[in-house]
């Protein structure tokens, strides 16, 4: 059995379930350029972890809100996801930038959802979390460009890009830097850098 589906699941893993999780990690180990189908939401918690785990300096999500549940499975509401992230954050010279296109389920503060209230009490961080709500005039006008997508990059090869945000249709890669650089151009120019700081009051 996975020993990581393990950790973020309990016992609720199948056997199914558990290959699919041991051909993420094998793509992940190799950089393996192979499309992984990752709609399920417990694939999604899993992908997430994985991308975060293995990061070395720069990890990009674009997400309409950090979910709380999706499908009665914990989203970015699992623990072990922060954790992953603070262990991420626990190296010098990481950065993890997060751009929010809605704000969090339920609204809210942002800084108090468990994901980001866990990062910002994190004694040991070194690295940077960098939190921004998008520019809304950008975003729709995009929208009415038929373009609605969300994603999450790890470095320059690896994503997770969620190609349906109605349906939460989405596919990863480890191995397609020239994709992943798409997306993290259209990042930094679209979404994360002219959006509002919502960090910017934070100690």
């Amino acid at each position: 059995m996975n020993q990581t589906a393990t950790e973020l699941f309990g016992d609720d893993v199948s056997v199914e379930e558990s290959r699919y999780f041991d051909l993420v990690d094998e793509a992940c180990r190799n950089s393996e350029p192979k499309t992984i189908s990752n709609s399920v939401p417990k694939h999604a918690v899993y992908l997430i972890h994985t991308l975060l785990t293995n990061a070395k300096n720069r990890i990009r999500l674009l997400t309409g809100s950090l979910s709380c549940d999706e499908g009665g499975v914990r989203v970015y509401a699992n623990k072990k996801l922060a954790e992953a992230a603070c262990d991420f954050l626990s190296r010098p010279e990481t950065t993890l930038q997060i751009a929010l296109r809605d704000g969090v389920d339920g609204g809210g503060d942002p800084k108090e959802h468990p994901f980001v209230k866990t990062i910002l009490s994190q004694a040991d961080r070194r690295g940077q979390l960098e939190l921004r709500k998008c520019n809304q005039a950008t975003v729709e006008k995009l929208k009415d460009d038929g373009f609605d997508m969300h994603w999450m990059t790890m470095d320059e090869n690896a994503y997770r890009l969620e190609y349906d945000t109605v349906n939460f249709k989405a596919y990863a890669d480890f191995g397609d830097p020239e994709t992943a650089k798409v997306l993290n151009e259209l990042f930094d120019d679209r979404f994360f850098g002219p959006g509002e700081d919502l960090l910017a009051s934070t100690a």
